[in-house]
């Protein structure tokens, strides 16, 4: 027995349906056999065992209806359900087999970014001017302290090379602090100091105002105004008249300035970038 008024609505549902469906097939068999010739007669047989196929499947629907244990026994609570034949998977063959996509490559791992390199220091990269003196300072201690003499390096530590030959500027300022230590008096202070400095230079096109990098080398000592030409000209035979020549070839010069309490400071003009 039924045990509610919604599984008889169910029933009554699902049979008023597979009734439409059945008649439908029926009476779609019996217009084949009325339009089919007299001749056709396996035809005609086919529609003829399609009917009674229908016809009794649709009298099994109606006796599970009264049954519900013959509806148990094939394993469904649905009656109407049961008494319909199996319905065919349809498959879908093709004559060509469609390859699969190919699968897509793992993204390499990241590189890792190289720490930019540290921006050198005038220093670090093509040497300093405070580092090229204090060189060539320590190369003549000995002189200086057979002289007695003190130094007082003002030039600041981050001073670029002016645009000279490493080596020709190197024995220049060999030659001239061994020249101003010979003309120095014991006892007394050697001071160098540096600035840019503006020059107006005359030459065939009138004057041309080009920046130098002067080092000034303060100091007391016996060097008089004609040796002091005579190093301006480059004529002088000792190591200031040798440095001078060595800073012509480079594009500088030389000139003397006087100071107060007697002393004098040499100042060398070097070209720059």
């Amino acid at each position: 027995m039924l045990r509610s008024n919604v599984e008889l609505a169910e029933s009554l549902s699902g049979m008023v349906r597979e009734m439409n469906l059945g008649l439908t097939a029926i009476l779609s068999q019996a217009e084949l056999l009325m339009v089919q010739r007299e001749d056709a007669r396996d035809k005609r047989q086919a529609a003829i065992l399609a009917i009674q196929q229908e016809a009794t499947r649709l009298k099994k629907v109606v006796a599970e209806l009264g049954d519900p244990s013959a509806a148990s026994a094939r394993g469904t609570g649905d009656p109407v359900a049961s008494s319909r034949p199996p319905a065919s998977t349809p498959t879908m063959t093709s004559s060509r087999s469609i390859p699969s996509p190919p699968a897509r490559p793992a993204p390499p791992p990241p590189v890792p970014r190289a720490a930019p390199p540290p921006v050198p220091t005038p220093s670090a990269a093509n040497g300093s001017l405070h580092e090229l003196l204090q060189d060539v300072l320590g190369g003549a201690q000995d002189a200086l302290d057979a002289q007695e003499l003190s130094v007082d390096l003002r030039v600041p530590m981050t001073t670029s090379l002016p645009s000279c030959p490493p080596l020709a500027l190197r024995q220049a300022l060999v030659g001239t602090v061994q020249g101003l230590v010979t003309a120095a008096l014991r006892g007394t202070q050697l001071s160098l100091r540096c600035e840019r400095k503006p020059v107006l230079l005359k030459g065939r096109d009138g004057e041309v105002k080009r920046d130098f990098l002067m080092l000034a080398l303060a100091h007391t000592g016996t060097l008089s105004p004609e040796d002091q030409q005579r190093v301006v000209q480059g004529t002088d035979p000792g190591p200031l008249g040798q440095a001078t020549r060595l800073f012509r070839e480079m594009g500088g010069f030389v000139r003397f300035a006087p100071l107060p309490g007697g002393a004098l400071e040499t100042r060398v003009f070097l070209p720059v970038a």
